[in-house]
Formats: structure tokens, C-alpha cells, sequence
């Protein structure tokens, strides 16, 4: 069942037939098992390159999807090229040297992927330690970059990028007329929810409650959309009902 649910998944995501944040909110309300209580759940699905927010509402094993929004072009790698400019500014001003800017074309495209490469390694492990260092030998000529990245500094780098975040947030509320007091769960999605300061902003916004986080986040839209897939073929072996899985639109 295991290897089904992986090949369906990737079948309905790639269609696409449903939205990741309605796929996530599936697998989150299976395992919420509501049997009676109304509850509404705000999903924020925060990827590599994209940003979805959907609000759910879940009432005796049925779920429907109440509004989604997001962003196509915000996410996990806009983290990543503000690190990577971050260390490009450092180099320029101890060593006078715009490493984005200085030799040929295949030259820059090879340093900066490897700035970008040792950012993303380092951004990763900032959620389980305090500070890392982006190190990287030989960046241009015999000289060596070499960054240091408390979470603090990380925090305040992608601050512009996570107020964006919140700021969709704030309209699909806006849409559903909902304050932040009528929702019950906020469930984290995708892989940069992980970060640590993504997590606190947004338990914040909601008055210092605890996230939902019985899925790993970066499986919760797979997990999410199998299960859909094998409901729509087998529909005696799961006892939910699910209504209105909109998909989020695509850019203009």
C-alpha cells in the first residue's frame, strides 16, 4: 500500500488534481480524527519555491476547503539568495571583490552556485544549531570566504521575505472574515516551515499556540494527496469525506 500511495501521489500532484495545501490538510485531518467538533485549521505550506495558505474547516470526517492563497514566486530559496548576498557583501567589503560580478560568465555561474550550494547546507543546519559558517576555500583567487550565521542574523535576513508570508495570511483571514482567534489548529507544511523562526512567527501571530506537527512537514502534501487518490478508488477504506479541493491558482 506504501509503494501505491508513493505512485499516486505523484500522479495527483502532477496533473495537478489537488491543491498541496488541500492535499496536506487531508492527511492533517485523518490524523486529527474529529469525530464531532466543529474546527477550523489554517495550513501554511511553506516550500522551496512557493508559499500556500488554505483554511479547513473539519466536522464529523469531512473536511472543505474554505479559501486558499499564497504566493508562486516566495519560498525556501529566496532564504537562500539572501545568505548568498549576505556573503557576497562580507567578501566585497573585506576583500574589494564583488564575487557576482568579477570574471567570466561560466566562472560566476560556477562561484555562484557554490555560494548558493554551502548557503542552502548551512541554512538547513541552522535549525538545529545555534550558528553555523558558511566556508568555502578558494572562492576567488587564493582567497577563501568565510561567514558566520547566528539564527538572529539568519532571522533578520529573511524577515522581509516571512512578513510577506504573514501578510497573505492576514488576507485570507481578511477573505474568510475570520480573525486569528477563530481558528482552532495551524498546521506547518513543506520544508522551510522548519526553520525555527518561521515557526515562532507564526505561533506569535496566533497568540503563542502550538503548531501542528504530527506529519513531517515535507510529507505532509504527499501523504496528503495519496490518500486522496486512493479515496477516490477505494472509497469503502477511508472513512472521510472530502469536499471542495480547489487548486491554488497559477501566476498570471
Amino acid at each position: 500500500m506504501l509503494f501505491y500511495l508513493k505512485e499516486t501521489a505523484d500522479d495527483y500532484l502532477g496533473d495537478p488534481l489537488i491543491s498541496e495545501p488541500a492535499a496536506a490538510a487531508v492527511a492533517y485531518g485523518l490524523h486529527l480524527n474529529i469525530e464531532s467538533e466543529r474546527r477550523t485549521c489554517l495550513i501554511f505550506d511553506l516550500g522551496g519555491g512557493t508559499f500556500d495558505v488554505a483554511i479547513a474547516e473539519f466536522h464529523k470526517k469531512k473536511m472543505k476547503i474554505m479559501a486558499i492563497d499564497g504566493d508562486a514566486y516566495l519560498g525556501g530559496e529566496d532564504f537562500d539568495n539572501s545568505m548568498m548576498q549576505y556573503c557576497v557583501d562580507v567578501f566585497e567589503r573585506e576583500h574589494g571583490v564583488d564575487l557576482l560580478r568579477v570574471g567570466g560568465k561560466a566562472e560566476r555561474s560556477r562561484r555562484k552556485q557554490r555560494i548558493k550550494m554551502e548557503c542552502e547546507n548551512q541554512k538547513r543546519a541552522l535549525t538545529f544549531r545555534p550558528d553555523v559558517k558558511v566556508s568555502i576555500d578558494a572562492i576567488y583567487k587564493e582567497n577563501s570566504l568565510t561567514v558566520g550565521f547566528s539564527r538572529d542574523t539568519f532571522s533578520e535576513l529573511i524577515k522581509p521575505h516571512l512578513d510577506k508570508c504573514m501578510k497573505i495570511v492576514d488576507q485570507i483571514l481578511a477573505n474568510c472574515q475570520m480573525k486569528e482567534t477563530h481558528i482552532n489548529d495551524i498546521m506547518i507544511v513543506g520544508g522551510s516551515s522548519r526553520i525555527p523562526y518561521v515557526q515562532s512567527r507564526l505561533s506569535e501571530k496566533f497568540g503563542g499556540r502550538s503548531l501542528l506537527k504530527r506529519i513531517a512537514p515535507e510529507l505532509a502534501v504527499a501523504h496528503g494527496a495519496a490518500l486522496v487518490a486512493y479515496h477516490s478508488e477505494n472509497p469503502e477504506l477511508l472513512n472521510v469525506a472530502i469536499q471542495d479541493l480547489i487548486m491554488r491558482p497559477g501566476p498570471e
